[in-house]
């Protein structure tokens, strides 16, 4: 998710932005924006800052590292609140992969590096970190239904190589409408790297 409300953003000091009586105009260098006009900039110049950083990535590199190494918390450290929806805990539906953040996205650990045939087969982590590493998985498992991650454990042995995993949920109650958020997380056993997918399960 993109910093999208009250951003503070560079602005045009020529057109004035308030007025005080009919002789006084204000104008700043920089402005209060909000809206996907701001928000795909952000967006835009951290995916500048990773190629620049990781020449070698493709864009679903890239991609990757921004979403699976976002922060689900807000500046209180509490889940993100949703204002639309009385502010109940917001979901994947409302803030995607929740807020993006540069610094970690730089040093992600594991990337998917994929392709269309990766989405119909398997999802495969690429490990970008300096050496052997092992990760383990963390399951947020929706309400009304189970998820199994096999394997459970991913152990790489150097630099760039990939592993496989398949995921499988299961709706386990029986309702006319449900939309239940739940994640994934892979955790770097004796190291500094998670990195977290959200899943939804919507059954009509």
């Amino acid at each position: 998710m993109a910093p999208g409300v009250s951003v503070l953003a560079a602005y045009s000091p020529y057109p004035f932005r308030a007025s005080i009586g009919n002789n006084m105009h204000l104008s700043s260098e920089y402005y209060l924006m909000s809206g996907t006009s701001i928000a795909c900039p952000h967006i835009s110049g951290i995916a500048a800052l990773l190629k620049a950083a990781h020449p070698e990535w493709s864009p679903a590199a890239i991609q990757s590292a921004m979403m699976t190494t976002a922060n689900p918390h807000d500046n209180t450290n509490q889940p993100i609140k949703d204002i639309g929806f009385g502010y109940q805990v917001a979901t994947p539906l409302g803030i995607g992969a929740v807020q993006v953040d540069p610094n970690r996205a730089l040093d992600p650990g594991l990337i998917y590096d994929a392709t269309m045939q990766d989405y119909a087969n398997l999802r495969k982590h690429s490990n970008v970190g300096n050496g052997p590493a092992a990760y383990k998985v963390k399951v947020e498992e929706p309400n009304g239904s189970t998820i199994t991650v096999s394997p459970q454990t991913l152990m790489f042995t150097r630099k760039y190589e990939k592993q496989s995993y398949s995921l499988t949920i299961r709706y386990t109650i029986s309702s006319e409408f449900v939309l239940a958020p739940g994640a994934i997380t892979w955790i770097e056993e004796n190291g500094k790297h998670t990195l977290r997918s959200p899943t939804v399960v919507s059954a009509h």
